[in-house]
């Protein structure tokens, strides 16, 4: 009981800190999308005033827009219906888990996760405990996750305000058995695709990322040594295509650590994606059919040497 309590006040921390970040968030884009219509009729003024057909130039961008709309939800439906390898990653589970013994780690078990997100679209297919938006996942092994980000417009660098990516806390829990630093490797598969679009020209600037980052970090009486991972990152500013991203990743972090005293481990994953202009797209995509997911294989706690 009491260390349910401890972990749900630790989850509470960060949804705190989560939802004011969107709230903050909200007023500032409120803010900025009022200034890019202004900036939009300006660039279109200006090219105008050089003798460029403005109407013709928009008509042009949805139709090149509608012709990648509906290309796009074709090229989905590969991906999303693609066949799961899951029973092979509990096997390489298994695998991982005896190497690591090996090597006289503890292998720790999954406590629970919280994800969360700055809109319900991110969030509203999972089952489970819900809050504003949050959700506690009925099914904590299997994380769903995904984002895409998009501001239209013609001018070039349009002033935005980025809302905090989609999030999955994944927590796990030991006691150490002796004082000293302990080292952690946590171990996690993604399965997913991403997508990015960008039709740059002479008159925009255009681009579209996605950004998939993980960070491992150690709970005892306070937050020790944060480890950050870059796992994906692409940028484009003239390209069009759908890629998968299959990969298991081992993220390492250590702590020194007081013997017999509650300990938890935090692997903290998110995605982002941003696009800018008529017709780009950026999403990156671990949520949609049976095959793309996140799988928290294990963590492994290897204890001070001697």
């Amino acid at each position: 009981m009491e260390l349910q309590k401890a972990y749900r006040q630790l989850n509470k921390n960060l949804i705190e800190t989560y939802e004011h970040e969107v709230r903050e968030q909200r007023k500032e884009e409120k803010e900025k999308s009022s200034l890019r219509p202004q900036h939009d009729n300006l660039q279109k003024k200006l090219l105008a005033d050089a003798g460029f057909n403005i109407k013709k130039i928009e008509q042009e961008e949805e139709k090149d827009e509608k012709a990648f709309l509906k290309k796009l939800v074709d090229n989905r439906k590969k991906f999303v219906n693609r066949k799961p390898g899951r029973s092979l990653e509990l096997q390489d589970r298994d695998l991982f888990a005896q190497i690591l013994k090996e090597g006289k780690g503890n292998l720790l078990s999954h406590f629970g996760t919280c994800i969360m997100a700055p809109d319900g679209k991110f969030v509203d297919h999972i089952k489970g405990e819900r809050g504003n938006p949050w959700v506690f996942p009925d099914d904590p092994s299997k994380i769903d996750l995904w984002t895409s980000g998009h501001i239209g417009g013609w001018r070039c660098l349009q002033a935005y305000a980025a809302p905090p990516p989609p999030t999955a806390n994944v927590w796990f829990h030991f006691v150490p058995d002796r004082t000293g630093r302990w080292d952690f490797s946590a171990i996690a598969a993604f399965h997913g695709f991403y997508i990015l679009r960008s039709n740059d020209s002479w008159y925009n600037c255009r681009y579209a990322w996605v950004k998939l980052s993980a960070t491992v970090k150690v709970y005892q009486y306070s937050w020790q040594n944060p480890r950050n991972y870059t796992l994906l990152y692409k940028r484009e500013t003239n390209n069009d295509y759908i890629r998968s991203f299959d990969s298991t990743e081992w993220m390492d972090t250590s702590a020194y650590l007081r013997a017999g005293d509650d300990t938890w481990i935090l692997l903290t994953i998110t995605v982002d994606a941003m696009s800018e202009g008529t017709g780009t797209w950026a999403e990156l995509n671990f949520a949609n059919g049976n095959a793309n997911y996140i799988l928290p294989l294990l963590v492994a706690a290897f204890p001070p040497a001697g």
